[in-house]
């Protein structure tokens, strides 16, 4: 495995190439990962060979990790995590791109999974150019790839175009949610009885903080700051600069307003599960891709959260509690409903640990990745394997 990111990383994509990594190593499987970083010797960890030593993928760090794989086997499988800000070079990387061409040439098998495509194009030269750039690099990747695992179907409009009518196979297979359930229950009582008195609701936020997430939890936030039996809970790496942004506009919360700051994976269950309903807006609405709504849902967690272009109909279909991306005064009201009432909170949580089984369970996801992997090529361009 080649990506940008690995635990102690935070971000979705250590997340996922961890999870992915350790259920094909529970399989069977023989699994190295290379990442960015300046360690000279590989080490063991978690049943698998992690290789930091990519540093910012430059040509030097290529050619010397491409001997280092040539040494351990004439050709392999590489499975490579794509987001196109992630390998150095001022998200211009395209050296990266023909060395994974160049893999494929002598015999790899390129397994590209797309967690973002490109960058849109905008108004500024510089957002124009990486966009451009990121085209460009998509159409060598695809060139380099066997075949294409897409985190969210609504990638494939993006991806298409560029495979210049090859008919590589493009897949999709969602994201994987590394955070698993920690079962303390003690541990998860003393975060609520820091979090709140007795019989206080607690919403919850996990995510990076961005100015529309701001701006949506912003409009609930007065609903509950009267509400003195609600606390909001935010959780992650960026949860205390968020916290200090949302006390300057509604300071009446600011003695039910709590953050955890970063948290490992124990850690985030625990506060996950320390949790009555998460509140998870996002600018472009919720899917596949966003991890920090898979782990409220893997926790079965009554979710209150956004539709917008890049939704998928499964959550609608599965009765998640949703408003329009955008809509400020929709989420505010939805998330108000659902913190009141104990018994729609129960019927929600249901619907969230049922769809994450059904859609997103990681062993299940797997292995219909390692059949694909397996059993050859697949010609079912946009299913799932």
């Amino acid at each position: 495995m080649i990506t940008c990111e690995y635990p102690p990383d935070i971000g979705g994509i250590a997340e996922h190439t961890a999870a992915l990594a350790a259920q094909l190593v529970k399989l069977g499987d023989s699994v190295h990962v290379w990442t960015s970083g300046d360690e000279v010797d590989p080490r063991m960890e978690h049943g698998l060979e992690l290789h930091r030593q990519l540093g910012q993928f430059s040509p030097r760090r290529l050619r010397r990790a491409g001997a280092a794989l040539n040494a351990i086997a004439p050709s392999t499988h590489l499975v490579v995590q794509w987001v196109p800000h992630g390998y150095g070079m001022w998200s211009m990387n395209l050296i990266f791109c023909a060395w994974l061409l160049a893999r494929r040439r002598r015999g790899d098998v390129i397994e590209l999974f797309v967690h973002e495509p490109s960058m849109p194009f905008g108004r500024g030269i510089r957002q124009n150019v990486l966009a451009v750039m990121h085209r460009l690099m998509m159409t060598v990747l695809l060139l380099a790839a066997h075949r294409v695992w897409m985190v969210i179907p609504g990638w494939e409009t993006r991806i298409k175009p560029y495979l210049l009518r090859r008919k590589t196979p493009l897949l999709w297979l969602p994201i994987i949610s590394g955070a698993p359930v920690i079962e303390d229950v003690d541990a998860v009582q003393s975060l609520r009885r820091e979090f709140g008195a007795e019989g206080t609701v607690i919403a919850g936020h996990l995510g990076l903080g961005t100015s529309i997430e701001d701006g949506m939890l912003e409009a609930a936030l007065p609903n509950l700051s009267t509400d003195p039996s609600v606390s909001v809970l935010l959780i992650g790496k960026s949860s205390e600069e968020l916290r200090a942004r949302l006390l300057e506009r509604v300071p009446a919360l600011a003695a039910r307003l709590y953050a955890t700051g970063p948290v490992d994976a124990r850690d985030l269950s625990l506060a996950l599960q320390a949790c009555d309903v998460m509140l998870q807006p996002y600018p472009d609405g919720v899917s596949g891709r966003r991890t920090s709504t898979l782990n409220a849902l893997r926790h079965g967690l009554p979710l209150v959260t956004t539709t917008g272009a890049l939704t998928e109909p499964l959550w609608k279909e599965a009765g998640i509690t949703l408003s329009p991306a955008g809509d400020r005064m929709a989420f505010a009201e939805a998330a108000s409903r659902l913190l009141a009432s104990g018994e729609e909170r129960a019927a929600a949580g249901e619907r969230s640990a049922a769809l994450f089984r059904k859609t997103f369970e990681p062993s299940a996801l797997v292995a219909k990745f390692r059949s694909v992997v397996i059993g050859g090529d697949s010609s079912r361009s946009g299913d799932t394997p």
